[in-house]
């Protein structure tokens, strides 16, 4: 199961002193840091201040090739976490032939990188959240958390039971029969 996320900032991490882009969910319940590097800091700014340098950069220069060959940045997802780095696929569609995918492994940063000049999707899989993503407001989520034990801790057996003779399901009529 792939999340739709989006850039929410760029910044330094105060103990490394390593370039960080966050990626938080469209509903802005968790938060995703990538440490990355300062070329790539730079390049993902750029896009993000929809800054166009004088000459190409190297993302700039993957966009052109990839429109110059027929192609659009359909999505880029960040797959996987292999010994603490981010994996990416970046998904390329024919701009004539839609349905006619490319996949390319990339690096999380430079598919970010790409997928911002392109105005394209990023999504996160399922497990790269579990593993990597923080809530982006801890307070609400105990809260939710508390609220949902407080919920279970007053179901009763017989709860269940009243919704399953509700549901209709198994009830016999005499026009049934």
């Amino acid at each position: 199961m792939l999340k739709k996320m989006y850039v929410s900032a760029i910044g330094v991490d105060r103990d490394s002193q390593q370039p960080v882009v966050v990626l938080k969910d469209e509903e802005n319940r968790r938060i995703l840091p990538i440490w990355i590097g300062n070329a790539e800091a730079r390049a993902i700014s750029q896009a993000m201040l929809k800054i166009k340098p004088p000459r190409p950069g190297t993302h700039d220069l993957m966009l052109s090739m990839v429109e110059s060959l027929g192609f659009k940045v359909k999505e880029v997802i960040i797959e996987a976490i292999e010994s603490q780095a981010f994996r990416a696929t970046i998904k390329l569609e024919a701009a004539d032939k839609p349905g006619q995918e490319v996949e390319i492994d990339a690096r999380a940063s430079d598919a970010i990188a790409l997928a911002l000049r392109a105005e394209s999707t990023i999504s996160v899989a399922a497990e790269v959240l579990q593993t990597a993503s923080v809530a982006a407001d801890p307070e609400q989520e105990e809260k939710e958390s508390a609220d949902f034990k407080d919920f279970l801790g007053k179901l009763k057996a017989s709860d269940f039971a009243a919704v399953a003779n509700n549901s209709g399901e198994g009830d016999e009529t005499e026009e049934d029969e």
